[in-house]
């Protein structure tokens, strides 16, 4: 789920849906208003953002009426959390007037770490230019049956009045720019958990999202009384998600890309984790990709240790 707070993430990093339309808007300042309704089985959220600078991820701010107007309602259909059973559904819009008229739809590997040329953009539209706004809308679902998790969500952006190279002038198209329309993205991911130990995923009601996870029997492995070991196992889990985007519509080709993940997660206590992740993603353009860019395929393996006070 999303929406999860970084610490109460299930994998090293959010999907490559996420990456392409909130990535850049992880970091805006901003104001949100939410509170929960119906024994805190429904859940209500507006928020005002402002807008980011799109240019090398900086997350700066540029000049002045560049706002992103965020919604959110979901609710809780089902909820027996003494058998850890539960159903969340949801969903999101978000109206973005574009920063310096422009926007750029982009995204990362599943794994990586490090900035710029370390971590390339697998998935690019380039700039794209419109005097309109960027709609996004998300539909969420979540479900939990004791050691079980599964979810899905998926995302529509559209742009009107897109261009490439920049944007008219009066009724006259400079040379370099093209236009192309209603510009439409798409994203979405389905993943599936499931605990080796006895624990269960639970649910932050006051904001909709995975709660941490404290292990039924936290790590230990210390020597006792008499010479004895004593171990503990912590907290295990496994799971697998695949991802999907597509960043190519109306001459626009940002790529289409789907991929695979494996998570092995060691939970020592309610604080402490190990993460084990390995990815694949394919990057696929059609048509081929005038800037020379390839179809192919990217494998990545990488651990993480996390603590969090």
């Amino acid at each position: 789920m999303t929406a999860t707070a970084d610490n109460n993430q299930v994998w090293m990093e959010r999907g490559l849906m996420f990456d392409a339309f909130n990535g850049n808007y992880n970091f805006s300042n901003g104001i949100t208003v939410s509170r929960t309704f119906l024994d805190d089985r429904a859940y209500a959220l507006i928020g005002l953002f402002e807008q980011n600078s799109q240019s090398n991820r900086q997350f700066s701010t540029v000049g002045d009426g560049n706002y992103v107007y965020d919604a959110r309602l979901t609710c809780l259909p089902v909820w027996n959390e003494s058998e850890h059973r539960w159903v969340h559904l949801g969903v999101d819009y978000s109206y973005r007037n574009l920063n310096q008229d422009n926007v750029r739809v982009r995204a990362r590997p599943d794994i990586r770490i490090g900035s710029g040329f370390q971590v390339p953009n697998l998935f690019d539209t380039g700039n794209i230019f419109s005097r309109d706004a960027q709609q996004i809308a998300n539909l969420e679902f979540v479900t939990a049956l004791g050691p079980w998790t599964m979810a899905a969500e998926g995302t529509v952006s559209t742009i009107t009045n897109a261009y490439l190279g920049g944007l008219p002038v009066g009724n006259r198209l400079p040379t370099g720019v093209t236009s192309h329309g209603t510009y439409v993205a798409t994203g979405g991911y389905v993943e599936v958990m499931r605990f080796l130990t006895p624990d269960h995923r639970g649910y932050v009601k006051d904001r909709p999202g995975y709660a941490r996870v404290t292990p039924s029997r936290r790590f230990v492995f210390l020597e006792g009384d008499g010479g004895r070991w004593r171990l503990d196992t912590g907290a295990w889990e496994v799971g697998v998600r695949y991802d999907y985007v597509d960043l190519t519509n109306s001459g626009i080709n940002g790529g289409i890309g789907q991929g695979v993940t494996g998570a092995v997660n060691w939970y020592l206590t309610s604080n402490a984790r190990i993460q084990f992740n390995y990815s694949w993603i394919h990057r696929g353009f059609n048509p081929a990709d005038a800037a020379g860019r390839q179809n192919g395929d990217l494998r990545a393996f990488g651990v993480r240790f996390n603590c969090d006070f």
